[in-house]
């Protein structure tokens, strides 16, 4: 099973974003392909070089013991642009998710489910920001159908199985 964040930037922020990129990662590249109907797109690698191994928080007591101290090893993290007409997307691999979170279109992802074909859903999470309670997960065995009711909470997670074609 493979995962991945997509995420549509706002129109208002492309500049703001692609600038932000520039500026916290290391740029790799662009690429721009061209389908069979002309149809022209954009893509643009960014990652972020880290130390490859990282000392743990705890060495201290490890030191205490006299014993060597350790390190791990870092997660690679790197953000794909793709671009489309005016349209920017970005996909994000590792934990680089943090960087484009807050430039997205927080519409793009309740749209973009609703339209999806559901074999299972496995569980949904509803957040409810002005609750007491603000988050709800629910699981589900055999459901198929994306049901929402309008008013103070949000989906913000969905884990199932898509119908692809």
């Amino acid at each position: 099973m493979y995962k991945i964040n997509l995420y549509k930037i706002d129109e208002r922020n492309h500049r703001t974003f692609f600038n932000y990129l520039e500026e916290k990662l290391v740029y790799i590249g662009n690429k721009a392909l061209e389908d069979e109907e002309g149809e022209k797109y954009s893509f643009s690698l960014f990652k972020i070089n880290e130390e490859v191994d990282k000392e743990i928080s705890w060495n201290w007591i490890l030191n205490e013991f006299e014993q060597s101290l350790l390190s791990v090893k870092t997660q690679p993290k790197a953000v794909l642009v793709l671009e489309y007409d005016d349209e920017m997307y970005a996909v994000t691999f590792g934990s680089a998710f943090f960087l484009v979170d807050k430039y997205c279109d927080r519409n793009f992802a309740f749209e973009f489910a609703r339209r999806m074909k559901y074999l299972e859903i496995k569980t949904t999470t509803l957040l409810s920001p002005n609750m007491q309670r603000n988050k709800n997960i629910s699981t589900y065995i055999n459901y198929e159908a994306l049901e929402f009711d309008s008013g103070e909470s949000f989906i913000c997670k969905i884990k199932g199985k898509v119908k692809l074609r």
